[in-house]
């Protein structure tokens, strides 16, 4: 299978997989891999934006290689990656309400990540904050969790925090 690529597509709903599918690619003539066509249904697959919480990703996999099948991390889920001191810097500069409508779907690891690097009445607050978002739209979490983002993202270039 020398000539091809192996890609896993997994599809989901909130932390479920819901179906996979194993596709193959052929790398074509002189085709270097990274730049195959694999690569590029990968990077079109991983770059959709889908309605509410469903969720689609896909990756190149090696002959014989050993696939475990877990949901990828969300973006926003990647500040759980931050230390301490730097999630502490974040939280700071990010209000409330905008940490609260983040939070709203998010995943559980993340916020125990978060909560754990507040104080017990921030962490009450918050909750509070959580629960009151009875109606709230996908895209208005989206728009606040993109809005952290670019936050740790501006503290990150400024060396104020460090991932």
């Amino acid at each position: 299978m020398g000539d091809k690529s192996i890609v896993l597509t997994m599809y989901g709903q909130d932390e479920q997989i819901d179906s996979v599918s194993i596709s193959l690619f052929d790398r074509g003539n002189g085709c270097s891999y990274p730049y195959s066509s694999a690569i590029r249904y990968c990077n079109n697959i991983n770059n959709l934006e889908l309605a509410g919480n469903k969720w689609v990703y896909a990756a190149v996999i090696d002959e014989n290689e050993k696939v475990v099948l877990k949901k990828p991390p969300r973006l926003f889920d990647m500040i759980t990656r931050l230390n301490g001191g730097s999630l502490q810097r974040l939280l700071r500069e990010v209000g409330r309400p905008v940490l609260a409508r983040a939070l709203k779907n998010a995943g559980m690891e993340t916020k125990k990540k978060l909560f754990d690097n507040m104080s017990a009445l921030a962490g009450v607050m918050l909750s509070e904050d959580i629960a009151g978002l009875r109606y709230i739209s996908d895209e208005d979490i989206k728009a606040a969790q993109q809005n952290i983002i670019q936050t740790a993202q501006k503290l990150a270039h400024t060396g104020e925090i460090i991932f």
